[in-house]
C-alpha cells in the first residue's frame, strides 16, 4: 500500500521492520532448532518480496521522478531495477539447496540490498523532482541497481555471523568488521548523516570478507569447497 501511494518513505519503514524480523526469526529457529522445508520457502518468498521486489519498485520511482520518461527507450529504463528482483529470487533459490552456505555466504545476502535502498530513498527520495535534486542521481539509482544485483548472484564469499561462540579465536575477522561498522556509524551520526553510514557498512562488510575470504584466510575457502 506504502508504494501505491507513493510514500517511499513509510515503505523503507516496512523494509526495515522486515529486516528485524527476519533476523530474529532466524535465530529463534536455531535456538530452538526448529525447521521445516516449508517454512524455508515461505521464508524466502517473504524475502523475494520484501527485499527484492519492494526496493526495486522504489528504485524504479526514483528513477521515474528523475527522469520524468517521456521517450520509448526512457520508459524501458524504469524496467531496469526489477533486475534486482530476479537476482533475489536466484540468490534464495540458490542459497536453498547450497550446504556450504552454512559456513559463509555465496553472494550478498538480499536483506542486505533491501537495507542499501532505505538509505539510497531516504538519502536522496525527498529532493527529486525538485529544485534540490542530485545532478546524476539516475545514474547513482542505475548503477547501484546492476551492482546490487550481480553481487547478489556471485559466488563471492561473504561472512556470516551463525557463529558457535563469543569467543575471539575463530571471529576474529567478525570482531574487527563490527569495530569497524561501529566507527563508520558513529562518524555518520557525527557527521548528521546517519543513512550514509549503511552504504559504508555494506562496502565495509564486502571488503573485509574478500580480504577474509581471499587473502588471510585461504583455507578456509577451500575447506568449504
Amino acid at each position: 500500500m506504502a508504494l501505491v501511494t507513493s510514500r517511499m518513505e513509510l515503505a523503507c519503514l516496512f523494509i526495515f521492520i522486515a529486516a528485524v524480523l527476519d533476523f530474529l526469526d532466524g535465530m529463534v529457529a536455531r535456538l530452538l532448532n526448529v525447521s521445516s522445508p516449508l517454512g524455508k520457502q515461505l521464508d524466502s518468498l517473504a524475502d523475494c518480496v520484501t527485499f527484492g521486489v519492494v526496493p526495486s519498485f522504489l528504485a524504479m520511482k526514483m528513477l521515474d521522478a528523475a527522469i520524468q520518461p517521456e521517450t520509448f527507450l526512457e520508459k524501458w529504463i524504469l524496467v531496469l531495477p526489477f533486475m534486482m528482483a530476479l537476482a533475489g529470487a536466484w540468490r534464495l533459490a540458490r542459497f536453498n539447496i547450497d550446504e556450504s552456505q552454512s559456513k559463509y555466504f555465496k553472494g550478498l545476502p538480499i536483506p542486505a540490498n533491501g537495507i542499501l535502498w532505505i538509505a539510497i530513498v531516504m538519502l536522496y527520495g525527498r529532493s527529486l523532482g525538485t529544485s534540490d535534486q542530485p545532478e546524476g542521481i539516475e545514474y547513482i539509482v542505475i548503477i547501484t541497481s546492476i551492482l546490487s544485483s550481480l553481487i547478489m548472484v556471485s559466488k563471492l564469499k561473504l561472512l556470516n555471523f551463525k557463529i558457535s561462540s563469543l569467543a575471539w579465536k575463530g571471529n576474529e575477522t567478525r570482531f574487527v568488521l563490527l569495530g569497524l561498522c561501529a566507527i563508520a556509524i558513529i562518524a555518520a551520526i557525527i557527521l548528521k548523516s546517519p543513512f550514509t553510514a549503511i552504504p559504508a557498512v555494506l562496502l565495509l562488510y564486502i571488503v573485509v570478507s574478500l580480504l577474509h575470504y581471499y587473502k588471510f584466510y585461504k583455507d578456509e575457502l577451500q575447506s568449504g569447497n
